[in-house]
């Protein structure tokens, strides 16, 4: 969640700095409540969410399992899904913790699920593309007047990647 340089700096500073404050009170108000929102979203409806194909998935992630033991084949969806919502349950433990006066901790024991965004990304396209086809338009994708929305539409994982980044910028700094 946040750059090496800036999470070394809270780590070590006295836990009644302002630097500290700033921080708690930025993960408390703004930061945990929007984790807090996207897991009550994927909790009501991600099950709405249009499955990315296994083939798909190897193609993004460059492997023929999850990382965990776990082909692409068995409910990629609920996998990245399941990540999410364990990342926000380990942010309220860790508040709590806080709330006991234990400040030793910065960030949850659990990775923030990186994987999530290009998976949402890819599976809203393969919703768009049909939209396109069916109604002459998509949400994701506009009119499709634009010059570059066919080529969006085809590989929205590769505009991902040029505007965020690779999927390995995703690492964050481990405690």
């Amino acid at each position: 969640e946040l750059p090496k340089f800036l999470h070394d700096e809270i780590a070590k500073s006295d836990r009644e700095s302002d630097l500290w404050n700033d921080y708690e009170m930025f993960i408390r108000h703004t930061f945990l409540p929007l984790v807090t929102n996207i897991a009550d979203i994927v909790h009501e409806h991600g099950h709405l969410m249009e499955p990315v194909p296994a083939s798909r998935l190897r193609e993004m992630y460059g492997k023929e399992s999850n990382g965990y033991g776990m082909r692409w084949e068995i409910s990629p969806r609920s996998f990245f899904y399941s990540f999410w919502l364990t990342y926000s349950m380990s942010w309220n433990e860790l508040i709590a913790k806080w709330d006991d006066g234990n400040k030793k901790d910065i960030r949850p024991y659990v990775n923030f699920p990186c994987g999530l965004m290009p998976f949402n990304v890819e599976a809203q396209s393969i919703v768009a593309k049909v939209e396109q086809e069916l109604i002459g338009m998509s949400q994701m994708h506009g009119h499709g007047d634009r010059k570059d929305s066919a080529d969006m539409a085809s590989t929205p994982s590769k505009h991902l990647g040029e505007k965020f980044g690779s999927r390995r910028s995703c690492d964050v700094a481990k405690k």
